[in-house]
C-alpha cells in the first residue's frame, strides 16, 4: 500500500514538473510585445471552422494565374519551361512551408504569423520589414484578383464596361473582409470549392481531349510537345530563343 501511495505521489510530482516546464517553455517562446499587445487590445474571436481553414488552404494553392496566365505562358515558351518553373517554385515553397510548420509546432502562439516568427528567430527589424511586405502583398492581391477576373470575363463579347466589373469585384472583396470573419470563411469555402471542382474538371477535360474525345475526335496526344517542341523560341530565333 505504501508503495502504491509513493508511486502515485511520484507521478503527481512528475506531472507537476512537466506542467511547470511546459509553462516555462510557453513563457520563453512568447515574445514580450505579443503579451503586451494581447493585454492592451484583447484577443480575437475564432470564428472560422475547420472546413473553412482547410478549404482556404486548398483554394489558396489554386491561384488566378493557373487559370488565366498558364495558357499564355504555355504558348509563348512551350511546355518544358512551364514545367521547370513549377518544379522550381514548388521546391522553394516546400522548404518555406516545412520551416513554418516546424516553428508553429514548436511555438504554437495565438496570432502567430511569419513576421512574428521572423522577429523572434531572426531580428526585430527584419520582422518589421516582413510585416510591411505582407501588407503590400495582400493589398495588391485584391487588384490582381480583380484584373484576372476581368480578363476571364473579357474573353466573351460583353457590353458591360470593364470598370463595372472591377467595381463589383472590389466591392465584394472589401465587403467580405469588413464583415464578420464567419462570412469570410463561408464565402472562401464555397469559392474554393468552385476552384477545386474547376481544376478537377479541367484535368478530366484535358485527359479526354488528349485521347481524342472532343467533338472532332482529333487525338492530340503529344502533338504540341513535338511541334513546335518542348522549348519554343522566344525573343530570339533558333536555339538562342529557346534558352
Amino acid at each position: 500500500m505504501a508503495n502504491v501511495v509513493a508511486s502515485g505521489a511520484d507521478k503527481a510530482v512528475s506531472k507537476e514538473s512537466k506542467t511547470t516546464a511546459q509553462e516555462t517553455v510557453d513563457v520563453d517562446v512568447e515574445p514580450v510585445h505579443h503579451t503586451i499587445s494581447r493585454q492592451r487590445y484583447g484577443q480575437t474571436r475564432r470564428g472560422l471552422k475547420s472546413r473553412h481553414i482547410q478549404f482556404i488552404a486548398l483554394g489558396g494553392c489554386i491561384g488566378t494565374g493557373l487559370f488565366v496566365g498558364t495558357g499564355a505562358t504555355l504558348s509563348t515558351t512551350g511546355p518544358a519551361p512551364l514545367f521547370m518553373s513549377f518544379v522550381v517554385i514548388s521546391a522553394v515553397v516546400w522548404v518555406v512551408m516545412q520551416c513554418l510548420g516546424e516553428m508553429s509546432a514548436f511555438a504554437p502562439l495565438e496570432g502567430s504569423s511569419v513576421p512574428l516568427y521572423v522577429t523572434k528567430y531572426v531580428d526585430p527589424s527584419l520582422g518589421f520589414a516582413a510585416g510591411w511586405n505582407y501588407w503590400y502583398v495582400h493589398s495588391s492581391g485584391a487588384s490582381n484578383v480583380s484584373d484576372g477576373s476581368d480578363c476571364a470575363a473579357s474573353y466573351w463579347a460583353n457590353p458591360v464596361p470593364v470598370a463595372v466589373w472591377l467595381t463589383i469585384i472590389l466591392g465584394v472583396i472589401i465587403a467580405l473582409n469588413v464583415f464578420a470573419v464567419s462570412w469570410y470563411g463561408e464565402s472562401e469555402f464555397w469559392f474554393a470549392s468552385i476552384k477545386i471542382i474547376g481544376i478537377i474538371g479541367l484535368i478530366i477535360l484535358g485527359i479526354i481531349l488528349f485521347f481524342g474525345g472532343g467533338p472532332n475526335h482529333d487525338r492530340l496526344g503529344f502533338r504540341y510537345w513535338e511541334r513546335p517542341g518542348a522549348f519554343v523560341p522566344f525573343a530570339a530565333p533558333g536555339d538562342t530563343g529557346k534558352l
